[in-house]
């Protein structure tokens, strides 16, 4: 009896395996890689993504293999892990059909330096300038291309034995920079060539505190005076937060940076502290976004309404009193004061941005200062593209989307865009408040009545985000500013 059960046991697992083996070759697929090459760095995980030719395939039963998982591995659903450097075939298996990708893992450069950014020499005289590598063992550490900008003030020659140095012979006076590039990194050696050496510089002042995107200039002074070669050079430790131009610091983002002044072998700093202005939110992206909306504090409420281009809210919104038009009542003979491509309304002035009219138009600026200003589509659409939206009805408070960053480092940080709708007192126009309604800062060209807006909204259970809508420029519609 034992024999028998056995017997049935190993013939249903016989026609089971058939049955699949059957079914997956009534599904049999090609597949093939996105690309049969990648490079990752060590520590890097990646999903791999690979196409199947069937449309009844499915991508869960793809298997995936690494013919050296000890340097790259891959899990079961094709993500794939650099662990160390060198090189492994990925394999990914579908029925009889397979596919590979050759990944090659490398150790990037993070950080390639001189031991000082200047040197003074004498004419004649030859010095050895060596860079070092971080991390040491990096795979492109012995590829090093140097450069020299003035080669006839000072004559590089490079030493093959030793690829991360250079001799230097300093021919007449004047100055150089040699800059030493590998993986993407670079760094930069100011050579002075004097007869009298400087023997020290001072900056003024030396700290300075500013707000995202304004401006400071320091000022650098050589001693002593009759030095042969005064020519300050300025460099910031964190181009990030701030950068510099002839002694101009602008500051780019919240965080501190110090700014150096190089003249001969002598050095000076100033320490920049860069903080958000009072309102903002720093996302990780190529602005800030205000916190709330113009015409108000509280980021639930919608604030103001605006018509585009006018730099105060108001409640009634018509052709008729419309700030930017001369004349005219609807689109066929309305004519405009500004922002034209159509010779039919008025003067043709080709301006299409508030910008171009150095934002006398633009509410945000006009009403809050400093650099804050209407966005423009291209910031809205990087808003949405880095971000996670949450749509929510909020009780006594509306209904708003929120923006989570997605940007590494920024990822606790978000703004809610109220859903407010847009006003139009035409006959026959229902405005709706079922979406988010956001002027940009630029009309439509091919139709100048018309201006961009970007649209928040909900469809299929889905939070959506819309920049191809456009409006009648003297609807109400809200402001949501960015430094």
């Amino acid at each position: 009896m034992r024999n028998i059960s056995f017997a049935l046991s190993s013939l249903a697992a016989v026609l089971i395996l058939f049955s699949c083996n059957k079914n997956k070759e009534t599904e049999a697929a090609a597949i093939a890689f996105e690309s049969e090459s990648l490079d990752m760095a060590v520590g890097e995980t990646r999903k791999l993504e690979v196409f199947l030719s069937s449309g009844k395939a499915d991508i869960n039963d793809v298997e995936w293999s690494s013919d050296a998982p000890s340097v790259v591995e891959v899990s079961d659903n094709g993500s794939a892990t650099a662990l160390k450097e060198g090189t492994a075939v990925i394999t990914a298996r579908y029925g009889n059909e397979e596919a590979v990708c050759k990944i090659t893992v490398t150790i990037p450069v993070e950080k390639i330096e001189f031991p000082t950014q200047s040197v003074s020499l004498p004419v004649d005289r030859v010095m050895k300038a060596s860079v070092t590598i971080q991390p040491s063992n990096a795979t492109l550490r012995k590829r090093i291309v140097w450069e020299n900008t003035n080669p006839y003030v000072a004559r590089t020659m490079e030493i093959p034995d030793d690829p991360s140095s250079i001799w230097i012979t300093a021919q007449e006076l004047g100055n150089t920079t040699i800059t030493a590039k590998c993986g993407g990194k670079e760094a930069r050696l100011y050579v002075y060539v004097d007869a009298v050496q400087v023997t020290s510089v001072t900056v003024s002042p030396t700290s300075v505190s500013l707000k995202a995107g304004e401006t400071r200039q320091l000022s650098a002074s050589v001693t002593p005076s009759n030095a042969t070669n005064t020519k300050v050079s300025w460099e910031s430790s964190d181009p990030k937060i701030a950068t510099v131009k002839d002694g101009l610091v602008t500051a780019e983002r919240a965080g501190t940076a110090r700014i150096w002044a190089y003249c001969g072998a002598q050095k000076a700093s100033c320490v920049v502290t860069v903080s958000l202005p009072e309102g903002a939110v720093d996302l990780g992206l190529s602005v800030y976004w205000a916190s709330s909306n113009l015409g108000t504090t509280n980021n639930f409420n919608p604030g103001g309404y605006y018509a585009w281009g006018e730099v105060s809210p108001k409640s009634t919104f018509t052709w008729n009193n419309y700030q930017l038009r001369v004349s005219g009542d609807s689109e066929g003979n309305i004519v405009l004061k500004r922002y034209n491509f159509n010779t039919g309304h008025g003067t043709v002035d080709r301006k299409g941005y508030l910008s171009d009219y150095d934002y006398m138009d633009d509410p945000a600026r006009q009403t809050l200062g400093g650099n804050w200003r209407v966005p423009t589509m291209k910031e809205f659409r990087e808003l949405a593209e880095n971000c996670t939206l949450y749509w929510a009805t909020l009780p006594s408070l509306g209904t708003v989307m929120q923006f989570t960053s997605k940007v590494p480092g920024y990822t606790d940080r978000s703004i809610i865009l109220p859903v407010g709708g847009f006003k139009d007192d035409t006959p026959g126009i229902t405005p709706t408040q079922s979406s988010g309604q956001y002027w940009t800062s630029q009309i439509n060209t091919a139709y100048s009545w018309d201006a961009h807006m970007v649209r928040v909204y909900y469809h299929q259970n889905t939070p959506k985000f819309d920049d191809s809508g456009i409006h009648k420029r003297f609807r109400g519609l809200n402001i949501r500013p960015v430094w």
